[in-house]
């Protein structure tokens, strides 16, 4: 389903009995989902393969046939980040062969190419407004983490290299990460809040949301009328009268 911004009357753009799982944008007029749609990658059916849906309406067409988890679209509409393995950030510290490292898939030349690899878990991985610098989940050891038991926000070079640390909680993970459309921000889940992250120097700072009761919810209340009812008219099953 789509929305406008500013609100408005909700689109649905899928039908199809097979769960579906949203992963952003690939360009202003197409989204990414992750999907089966009669595929199966994994023995119970939890991997999902990549595809397109147009926001013109028309079926959803297959753009990766392979297992990913978390995918993020390059702003240069070149490349593919996604996460793939069995990692869970319920597992807290987990190290072993079920973790989730983060791949490359490159558009042209249809390639894949490793960008992490260890026995813990790189998740949620989000591609900088540049198409140069990957921005992820990670529960990498470090000062806030020394467990390594905490999701932290770390990022990486396109190319490759040594992740670095940008921001995280001392016993708290992050969760739910994205990018603002300039990348000189994040905001992420930390317990029941929101925070927001300087990407430049990982400072976190609040992020208060405001919001407003629905008003859809039918409004009634009981009372008692023993006088001045007139034009009643009893319902077709006899049990209810309107007045």
């Amino acid at each position: 389903f789509v929305i406008p911004s500013q609100g408005g009357q909700v689109q649905r753009l899928t039908w199809h009995q097979d769960s579906e799982s949203l992963h952003g944008w690939l360009n202003d007029r197409t989204i990414l989902i992750g999907t089966t749609r009669d595929r199966w990658y994994s023995r119970y059916g939890r991997d999902k393969g990549v595809w397109s849906v147009s926001l013109d309406g028309g079926d959803p067409k297959l753009i990766g046939d392979f297992p990913a988890q978390r995918v993020s679209a390059s702003p240069n509409g070149k490349f593919l980040v996604y996460e793939s393995g069995s990692g869970d950030v319920r597992r807290r510290a987990y190290r072993g062969t079920a973790a989730s490292n983060l791949w490359v898939y490159d558009f042209q030349s249809m390639a894949h190419r490793r960008l992490t690899q260890r026995d813990g878990n790189d998740m949620h991985p989000m591609v900088d407004g540049n198409s140069e610098t990957i921005y992820f989940l990670s529960d990498r050891r470090w000062k806030n983490n020394p467990d390594g038991r905490e999701m932290a926000l770390w990022k990486v070079d396109f190319q490759g290299g040594e992740p670095k640390p940008v921001a995280g909680k001392i016993n708290q993970s992050l969760r739910n990460p994205q990018l603002s459309a300039a990348t000189s921000w994040a905001v992420a889940e930390v317990g029941k809040e929101l925070v927001q992250i300087n990407l430049d120097n990982g400072a976190t700072q609040p992020l208060l949301v405001f919001g407003s009761l629905d008003g859809g919810a039918p409004q009634f209340r009981h009372v008692t009328v023993s006088q001045g009812a007139k034009e009643l008219a009893v319902s077709p099953d006899g049990e209810s009268v309107a007045f």
